[in-house]
């Protein structure tokens, strides 16, 4: 009967701990402000031209 009841105590341990991950990751989502996420962006663009780039400069040394 112990084994059972480690095993409800682990598993609302585990629920409560999910929940508690899930709330800060709700929460952390929604404080982020404008500035941060427009940097994101930028920079998100900023490493897509390059590689498209990158990718670019490869088929030239390629084709020469």
């Amino acid at each position: 009967m112990s084994g059972a009841d480690d095993a409800q105590a682990r598993l609302k341990w585990w629920v409560r701990l999910t929940c508690w991950v899930n709330f800060q990751l709700v929460v952390s989502t929604f404080e982020i402000s404008d500035p941060p996420l427009m940097l994101f962006r930028e920079r998100e663009q900023k490493t897509r031209k390059m590689s498209t780039h990158h990718r670019t400069r490869s088929l030239q040394g390629q084709a020469s």
